[in-house]
């Protein structure tokens, strides 16, 4: 690899133009960039008025940085929204700029393009996953650590690999498989490099063993408990190889293309390295989903082999394989991209249309007097729509507060309502924060929320489709 490769500006522009329509991708669909954990750690953030930060995965904060100092200038809840959808495209986007203009590595441009849209279409939507982020961490540490000669920037270095390695298991064997390139390109001069490297991974290891999260634990427990009643077996492993190669046909036949050129390159060791780590993020991805349903949680889980396909192109194929058809390959880059955006589009616009539902939600809430709501999802939400998820709670206090904090209500589901109970606890001290959990009154920011106590109502659509009708939602367990 060279790093000092000459910029083609008329590539530059290419990769410049393609980082603008994810931008212009984010900002049509700021509002529907909220499902889920996304929505999630965002209205902590607004509350807490800090970047939140859970199971040890300090990476998060980088999540939070364009919305964080919105909050506390009070801005309106639509720039803060618009701040949070653009913070998720303009961190890598700064990234590939070092990479362009410091560095003079096209390549990794492309491969921060590949990583925002190579694998995802739900994901797009959930944007702040550490995995993301550590991803394009990763680049930024390859650019740094694969100059030629000694090791420079270790200060950036290691508070790179500090966020790597505190986000999320995966990405610890992604960098471990960096490091191992580096070790076998890079010996010599960098003893200092990986003497440092070595004592941040051993504080990593004991600062995780001791403040282990429930959800961490629950999960080890999970996968101890499968693995000894034999659930993890042959057929097993192979739903979940299938569901790999139908979902990632594309980015699979990538990396076979790149482990041939790198065979053509005479670099067996290095594809004999990729090979094998691929077999441990697909034993990693695998048990760390129960299900071979794709779903946005599916394209978090198996993420990382669409790291480890493009990765190669910046650490390990030498620039010259790809200049020599350059025109052709840029073509073909640019042919993918636009297919990729177009599913991501798609799946926006039936995101949006969920969206639109919720906000009719609102608006007939508002309309009813009151400010909590509960509705029955299998009559109020269209066909061939996703789903509310557990976020809705949360999305409609999100949405409602762009009209100002007088304006807040929440909306459950009925399902939220009545998870385990969780309707009993609704006292007039705390409301619904999300289907598994209740949140004090007290503890909203009140610059952007004022939700007042009061009791839940069932808001139901009349059968002429004419307008909703209301009712405590009381009556409704009653008549269950």
């Amino acid at each position: 690899m060279y790093m000092t490769e000459r910029l083609r500006p008329w590539f530059t522009v290419v990769l410049l133009v393609l980082f603008a329509v994810l931008t212009v991708l984010s900002v049509v669909f700021y509002r529907e960039r909220l499902l889920a954990d996304s929505g999630y750690y965002l209205m902590r953030m607004i509350n807490a008025g800090w970047p939140r930060v859970e199971h040890q995965r300090y990476i998060l904060v980088l999540s939070q940085l364009l919305p964080w100092p919105g909050t506390l200038a009070e801005l309106p809840m639509k720039a803060v929204l618009l701040l949070y959808s653009l913070n998720h495209i303009l961190f890598p986007f700064a990234v590939c700029c070092i990479a362009l203009f410091r560095y003079r590595q096209p390549m990794a441009g492309v491969v921060l393009l590949m990583l925002q849209a190579g694998g995802l279409t739900t994901g797009f939507f959930v944007p702040m996953f550490e995995l993301y982020y550590a991803a394009t961490l990763l680049v930024l540490f390859c650019l740094i650590a694969f100059v030629p000669g000694r090791v420079k920037n270790l200060p950036v270095l290691l508070v790179s690999a500090f966020f790597i390695l505190t986000s999320h298991p995966a990405a610890i064997v992604l960098l471990a498989l960096v490091m191992a390139i580096h070790i076998r390109k890079n010996r010599r001069g960098n003893r200092t490099f990986y003497l440092l490297m070595s004592g941040l991974v051993l504080a990593v290891v004991v600062l995780k063993l001791a403040g282990a999260s429930s959800y961490e634990s629950g999960k080890v427990a999970w996968m101890t408990r499968s693995l000894l009643n034999g659930t993890f077996n042959v057929h097993w492993f192979m739903q979940r190889a299938v569901y790999m190669f139908q979902e990632y046909t594309l980015i699979l036949v990538l990396m076979l293309i790149t482990w041939i050129m790198l065979i053509m390159e005479r670099k067996p060791v290095e594809v004999a390295l990729y090979a094998g780590f691929f077999l441990i993020v697909f034993l990693l991805s695998a048990l760390n989903t129960n299900t071979t349903d794709h779903s946005r949680y599916n394209e978090q889980v198996w993420f990382p082999v669409v790291v480890l396909t493009v990765l190669p192109w910046l650490i390990s194929v030498e620039a010259r394989s790809f200049s020599r058809s350059g025109v052709v390959t840029a073509l073909a880059f640019i042919l993918f991209f636009g297919y990729r955006t177009l599913r991501i589009a798609e799946e926006g616009n039936r995101y949006a249309e969920r969206r639109k539902t919720i906000e009719r939600l609102n608006e007939a809430a508002y309309n009813a007097g009151g400010q909590h709501f509960v509705v029955d999802e299998a009559l109020v939400l269209p066909d061939a729509i996703p789903g509310f998820n557990w976020s809705l709670p949360i999305e409609s206090m999100l949405l409602s507060a762009q009209n100002g904090s007088a304006s807040t209500l929440t909306v459950c589901t009925t399902g939220d309502y009545f998870y385990e109970g969780i309707h009993r606890r609704l006292d007039g001290d705390v409301y619904l924060f999300r289907r598994f959990e209740t949140e004090y009154y007290r503890n909203l920011n009140p610059a952007y929320f004022r939700l007042k106590p009061g009791p839940y109502y069932m808001l139901e659509p009349l059968p002429d489709g004419s307008g909703y009708r209301t009712f405590p939602a009381g009556e409704a367990l009653e008549a269950e």
